[in-house]
């Protein structure tokens, strides 16, 4: 039998409508979103992007959207677009398990079954089929009965979307979580907000995350090329000579242990280098990319799923829409260059955003999705829910994007706190109490210094054990507490750092660096009992080791160029 065994529109039986399951419920950030399209629709809109954060939902609103429309009327023929294979099958599961669709499939060699009421296409079948040679194909397509279309991840701008909009006249519904494209407002007459990034991440509808600076792609080295990107060979350079520490920083983090990853780079080579380094070291991971089969892909993806790898790493492929709410980490190797107009936020705010959206699905056991950054992109271009402010409306070829003052950049910036790491925005850090009035006083970007395998916090969650005597002035108790922690601090590295005839002298020194003064009565090493130090004593002394590395390399790096 042909694939196509039809010669005109088989027209629709009406559609057995399934009633949804009593459990069966919007969330809150869905409801909004379809009353704000309802008010857009009213307005004479019929082209209208829905603009929610990764993992609102999409799919299931557009389940409910459908829905809808078949009970006004029970003959409606719909479309849902995707741009990949992968997203195909997954919104097919979607449908049929909630809201028992029957669905057709448009993709390659799929036999074509327009007698379905719900068809979901890959968005270049779809344009050749508009396009096709035989006219009975060409015919059928082009003159097919549609009540709505429903296109995800709308922001790729996917070749062939324009004929699309072109030949089809019925209610259009773009969804994506990053509208950020240049040109969108050309094509579609609104955008609806119901719930921003931050918001859903405040509420806990999206997990919060911590960001963790990694050994990092040194950027000098890279060349930016005229499509604004970084050049895939320069990247993959820098991924080679870092690939054992990508390995070594998630080894040795017991944070990371346990936790699915997602692992993204800039180009197939790198993925595949990282993934086997990974292998060889005994630690299982997979990889997907576009020159694999679509059977190998999904074969990847369902050994990940079923927990045979422990992580999965991918170029572009599972950028957008890959739902898989147990992946609770992330490891970025994939650096993107500054925006030419912007040099504070990407050249790719989608790709920055959606990246990051993987895993803000996870709702691991302690809250929070992991992100080791070996990319540099988080301390160049900050918090990946501040990126939608500054795009208030689509662009439509005039300048939307909002430019932000000098006092809204400076209360955007992400600094690492001198004394702690935490990432903080005001003079004081909300961690540690340490205060400066010169911002030159925080490491920025330019002056982290890493060797093999150190990394250094970025953003942390929640809160972390603070300790008073950080305060610029100790009370004497406090004085006291922190003499007996340091005394601690010595025993506990006694001989493996700090051999015994010097610890009197290391506790003099630094007793001196935190008070300004030599111990006195009282506060002598002999003279004081130890106390197991806490984990903000610990913090503070990893600082003080780190600023000695920076300086001592700061001090090589002039020698060598004297």
């Amino acid at each position: 039998m042909s694939l196509f065994d039809y010669s005109s529109d088989p027209g629709l039986a009406p559609i057995d409508l399934k009633p949804l399951s009593k459990d069966f419920e919007l969330r809150e950030v869905q409801d909004k979103a379809l009353l704000m399209l309802r008010a857009s629709l009213r307005q004479g809109n019929k082209r209208v992007i829905m603009h929610i954060g990764t993992g609102g939902g999409k799919t299931i609103l557009a389940g409910k959207l459908f829905h809808m429309i078949f009970k006004k009327n029970l003959h409606a023929r719909v479309f849902f677009i995707v741009p990949r294979v992968t997203l195909l099958h997954q919104t097919k599961k979607v449908f049929e398990e909630v809201f028992g669709y029957d669905c057709g499939i448009i993709q390659g060699g799929n036999r074509v079954e327009l007698n379905k009421h719900v068809q979901i296409a890959t968005i270049q079948t779809l344009n050749n089929r508009l396009n096709s040679d035989k006219m009975d194909v060409y015919n059928i397509f082009r003159n097919i009965d549609i009540s709505a279309v429903v296109v995800d991840e709308v922001h790729l701008e996917f070749k062939g979307f324009k004929t699309v909009m072109d030949v089809w006249e019925p209610l259009m519904i773009g969804l994506t979580a990053t509208p950020f494209t240049k040109g969108m407002g050309k094509m579609w007459q609104d955008i609806v907000r119901p719930v921003p990034m931050a918001e859903l991440i405040s509420d806990g509808t999206l997990s919060k995350y911590k960001v963790v600076a990694c050994t990092p792609i040194d950027r000098s080295k890279l060349t930016t090329m005229s499509t604004g990107e970084y050049k895939d060979e320069d990247v993959d350079n820098e991924v080679e000579r870092i690939t054992g520490d990508v390995f070594e920083e998630w080894n040795k983090s017991s944070e990371m242990k346990g936790r699915p990853f997602l692992l993204f780079a800039k180009s197939i080579k790198s993925c595949v280098a990282i993934a086997e380094h990974f292998s060889r070291n005994g630690v299982k991971i997979g990889y997907v990319h576009s020159k694999m089969s679509e059977e190998d892909i999904q074969n990847e993806i369902n050994a990940f799923k079923s927990g045979y790898f422990i992580g999965l790493a991918s170029v572009v492929m599972l950028i957008e829409g890959f739902d898989y709410p147990d992946v609770s980490a992330m490891i970025m190797c994939a650096p993107l260059a500054p925006s030419k107009s912007d040099p504070n936020i990407p050249n790719s705010c989608n790709r920055y955003v959606q990246m990051a959206g993987r895993g803000l699905r996870a709702k691991s056991d302690d809250g929070y999705c992991l992100i080791h950054d070996h990319s540099g992109n988080f301390i160049n271009y900050g918090e990946y829910e501040y990126i939608e402010e500054l795009f208030p409306g689509l662009d439509n070829g005039k300048k939307v994007k909002k430019v932000m003052s000098p006092t809204e950049r400076k209360e955007r910036a992400v600094r690492e706190c001198f004394m702690c790491g935490c990432v903080i925005k005001t003079n004081k850090c909300p961690d540690c109490g340490t205060e400066t009035k010169k911002p030159t006083q925080f490491l920025q970007a330019g002056d982290l210094i890493f060797e093999a395998g150190e990394m250094v916090e970025l953003k942390s969650v929640g809160t972390r054990e603070t300790s008073k005597y950080r305060t610029k002035s100790l009370s004497p108790e406090l004085r006291l507490e922190f003499a007996q922690e340091l005394k601690g601090y010595v025993a506990s590295r006694r001989e493996s750092y700090i051999p015994i005839k010097k610890e009197k002298g290391f506790y003099s020194h630094k007793y001196k660096e935190r008070t300004g003064n030599w111990p006195g009565r009282g506060y002598r090493f002999n003279e004081v009992g130890e106390i197991e130090p806490s984990k903000a004593f610990m913090s503070y002394m990893e600082s003080l080791k780190r600023q000695y590395r920076n300086e001592q390399k700061s001090r090589e790096t002039k020698q060598a160029a004297n």
